[in-house]
C-alpha cells in the first residue's frame, strides 16, 4: 500500500518523489510531433498481459487493423481477452464483430441498451492490473490521431 502511495504521489504532487514505474499513473495521448500513439501503448500492454478486459463503445475494422497483428500473436499464446462493445448509436461494423469472433481465446459481449459509451482496458499481468480509461475507442483514428 505504500508503494502505491509513493507512486500516486509521485504522478500527481511531485515527480521528484522517488516510487516504483509500474505504478505510477501516466498520460497516454497520440501525438504526431512526437510520433507517439495510444495504438502503441496497448500493444504494448496487449503483448506482456496474461489476459486482458475491454469496454468500448465503438469497435471499427480500421482499428482492429492497428491491433490485429498482436490479437493473433495472443490467440497463438493462448491469452484469454473479453471484449464488451455496444450498438450504441449504430456506429460499429458488424464485419468488426464478425473478425473478433474468429479469436478463439476472445470472448465478445454486445450491450445493446442506449447510452453505452465507456472506453477501459484492463491488462493482467501476473499479480498487477494495468488499466488505461479514457477516450479512445478502437478505430484508427482514436488510436493513431485523435486527441481523445
Amino acid at each position: 500500500m505504500e508503494e502505491l502511495k509513493q507512486a500516486l504521489m509521485s504522478s500527481f504532487i511531485d515527480y521528484n518523489i522517488p516510487s516504483k514505474n509500474d505504478l505510477k499513473v501516466q498520460l497516454i495521448t497520440n501525438n504526431a510531433s512526437r510520433h507517439v500513439k495510444v495504438s502503441y501503448e496497448l500493444n504494448q500492454l496487449f503483448k506482456h498481459c496474461d489476459e486482458f478486459y475491454l469496454s468500448v463503445a465503438f469497435i471499427k475494422q480500421s482499428g482492429l487493423a492497428v491491433l490485429k497483428q498482436t490479437l493473433l500473436e495472443l490467440e497463438k499464446r493462448n491469452i484469454p481477452g473479453k471484449i464488451i462493445t455496444s450498438t450504441y448509436l449504430g456506429f460499429n461494423d458488424p464485419d468488426s464483430f464478425k473478425e473478433l469472433l474468429k479469436f478463439k481465446n476472445i470472448e465478445v459481449r454486445i450491450y445493446e441498451k442506449e447510452g453505452f459509451h465507456p472506453k477501459g482496458y484492463i491488462f493482467k499481468q501476473g499479480n498487477l492490473l494495468k488499466t488505461v480509461i479514457g477516450s479512445s475507442n478502437i478505430t484508427q483514428s482514436a488510436l493513431s490521431t485523435n486527441q481523445e
